[in-house]
């Protein structure tokens, strides 16, 4: 069974997670144990899981199950720079439909890996324009991660969002 099952099923039924923080940058000593409920409410996304309207699949991102021409987007979050780019657009371009977008929401760190594969967000843009994806916005968000008023350190990370169209 995939990590991806197992964290489904759990949210399916709701659970209560109790994070331990083992960081010493916590303001008061009851922060050091922080919980927070997982669960999928009902709505319209718990109404379609439930009808079988939607569903979810593990695999590896560069060879994906999904028929060619098949999605009508893509969403890339926090996941570029783990991967090689180039084999990832090359998986995003083959099961997108024609007119089917790419979305990209996620710093560019890259700490590990070929460093070819590296590139910077111009390079990107430029590569997705090269590979028959048209550019429809791009931009640089600042995003402040683990802020609260119970731990004294955050990340900041500079977010390379961009959307491309499948020509």
């Amino acid at each position: 069974m995939h990590m991806a099952q197992i964290f489904y099923d759990i949210a399916l039924k709701g659970i209560t997670i109790h994070r331990v923080n083992f960081r010493s940058n916590v303001v008061h000593t009851e922060d050091v144990v922080v919980s927070f409920s997982l669960s999928i409410p009902d709505g319209e996304i718990r109404s379609a899981l439930d009808a079988g309207k939607l569903s979810y699949f593990t695999s590896n991102a560069l060879d994906t199950p999904m028929p060619g021409n098949s999605l009508s987007a893509v969403a890339s979050i926090y996941f570029i720079d783990l991967v090689p780019i180039k084999e990832h657009m090359l998986e995003a371009r083959r099961v997108l439909k024609p007119g089917g977008l790419f979305i990209n929401f996620g710093p560019l760190r890259y700490m590990r890996g070929d460093v070819a594969n590296m590139l910077s967000g111009e390079e990107i843009l430029d590569l997705y324009s090269q590979s028959g994806f048209d550019i429809l916005a791009h931009d640089v968000v600042p995003n402040t991660q683990l802020a609260s008023s119970q731990v004294i350190t955050s990340v900041h990370s500079n977010n390379f969002v961009f959307v491309a169209r499948k020509r």
